[in-house]
C-alpha cells in the first residue's frame, strides 16, 4: 500500500509543490515529482505611467486597519511609499477599498497625473471598475475612489496576487509597530526593501 504526503513551502518569490511517494515494501523506493507555480509579479507600464500598488490589512484585536502603498515609474523604479494606520473599526474588505482611495490621493499629492491603482482584491478591482456601488460595506469607498480618479488625465485598476504585492502588505501592517503615519520619497526604507525588489518580475 503507497502513502502520499504533501510538502507546501511558499513565500512571495515562489510556491514549490512537493508530491512524494513513499513505498511501504521492505525494499524502500520512491519517486519525487516537482510542479513549480510561478506566481504573477509587477509588471513594466506604458511611458509616463506610474503604478500605485495599494493593499489594506486589519489588526484583529483592534479591528483598525493599516494602509500601504507604494509608487514606481514605468520601468520600476521606486518613486515613493506610504504606510499609515487608520482609527476607524473596518472589516478586511473595507480595509482593502480603503487602500485604493488613500493610495491614488498619495499619487495625486505626488502630482502624478497618469496612473494605474492595482491591487490584490479582486471584488474591490472589480467594483472600481465598472463603478459599482452594490457591495453596501464599501459603496461609498469606491464612490469616493472613482470620484478622485476622475481628476487624473489618465487612469485604470489592475488586479495583482498577492505574491505580486508584497511590499504594500508589509507596509499596512507596519504601523502596528511603528508610527501611524509614515511617508517615504525615492527611498525605501530597509526593512520593506527586499519586499519592493521581490515584487519586480527581474529581481
Amino acid at each position: 500500500m503507497l502513502r502520499e504526503v504533501f510538502i507546501w513551502f511558499t513565500d512571495c518569490k515562489f510556491n514549490l509543490l512537493f508530491f512524494v511517494w513513499l513505498s511501504d515494501f521492505k525494499s524502500i523506493a520512491f519517486s519525487v515529482n516537482v510542479k513549480v507555480f510561478m506566481p504573477r509579479v509587477w509588471s513594466p507600464l506604458a511611458t509616463s505611467v506610474f503604478k500605485v500598488n495599494v493593499d489594506g490589512a486589519v489588526f484583529s484585536q483592534q479591528r483598525k486597519p493599516g494602509v500601504g502603498a507604494v509608487i514606481r515609474n514605468c520601468e520600476g523604479l521606486f518613486m515613493g511609499a506610504l504606510s499609515m494606520k487608520l482609527n476607524q473599526q473596518l472589516g478586511s474588505l473595507e480595509a482593502e477599498a480603503k487602500a485604493y482611495e488613500l493610495g491614488i490621493l498619495f499619487a495625486k499629492d505626488m502630482g502624478l497625473s497618469s496612473s494605474v491603482l492595482e491591487g490584490d482584491s479582486e471584488v474591490v478591482c472589480r467594483a472600481l471598475r465598472v463603478s459599482d456601488w452594490g457591495h453596501s460595506s464599501i459603496r461609498e469607498i469606491v464612490k469616493d475612489t472613482v470620484s478622485i480618479v476622475g481628476s487624473l488625465r489618465t487612469f485604470s485598476f489592475s488586479h495583482t496576487r498577492r505574491q505580486g504585492n508584497c511590499a504594500t502588505h508589509v507596509l499596512a501592517k507596519r504601523v502596528i509597530v511603528s508610527y501611524p503615519l509614515l511617508v517615504w520619497m525615492e527611498h525605501v526604507p530597509p526593512d520593506v526593501s527586499p519586499f519592493v525588489i521581490s515584487d519586480l518580475p527581474f529581481a
